[in-house]
């Protein structure tokens, strides 16, 4: 693991540095390595938030600047090297994890438009007035479920957003946001149509 890589890396600067202090290259060292090693406990700290989410990728970027000094400091060290590399692949994986989040919201907002559209398609047709009535009756009902299920959405991206206020959490509640005062205005207006 980087975290115990980079304890080893730290003490041992540690120790050369007690041993030697008026090298100013050793000092240097140990407060590479000291930064790195501070910065991965607080970022491995941050992988279990309350929310579940994993560490963000700002402090994964930090935690991998922060070890490549250290290694810069003192390239013989193998230590360095291996935490610096550890680092490297928790921040690809972490950016991998991301991109397939991302995607998975993509495909399913796609999967929810085809399924209005085909509602929609499926509404459409001709018929006498009684069967007109009874459609939009329904419709009503069912907006009032869809109403209410998109005010439940919007709760549950702006809950998500406020625990992690990421680009894509802050446009999915935008979006719910948006759907739902579209299905509201659709609402009122059906139902003034219905009392003329």
């Amino acid at each position: 693991m980087a975290l115990t890589e980079l304890e080893k890396a730290f003490k041992k600067a540690r120790k050369a540095w007690r041993a030697n202090k008026a090298d100013s290259k050793l000092k240097k060292t140990f407060r590479a390595a000291k930064a790195a090693f501070e910065e991965a406990k607080k970022t491995e700290g941050g992988e279990a938030k309350s929310n579940g989410a994993s560490a963000s990728l700002a402090d994964l970027e930090k935690a991998v600047k922060k070890a490549r000094k250290a290694f810069k400091a003192d390239k013989e060290d193998k230590s360095l090297k291996k935490a610096l590399r550890k680092a490297k692949a928790a921040l690809a994986e972490a950016k991998a994890a991301e991109e397939k989040k991302k995607e998975d919201s993509k495909s399913m907002e796609e999967e929810e438009e085809e399924e209005e559209e085909d509602n929609a398609e499926e509404n459409e047709g001709d018929g006498n007035e009684e069967e007109e009535e009874e459609e939009e009756e329904e419709e009503e009902e069912e907006e009032k479920v869809d109403i209410e299920a998109l005010k439940k959405d919007v709760k549950a991206k702006r809950k998500a957003w406020k625990a992690d206020k990421t680009k894509e959490n802050k446009k999915a509640l935008k979006a719910a946001k948006a759907a739902l005062q579209a299905a509201e205005a659709s609402s009122t207006a059906g139902k003034k149509r219905s009392r003329e």
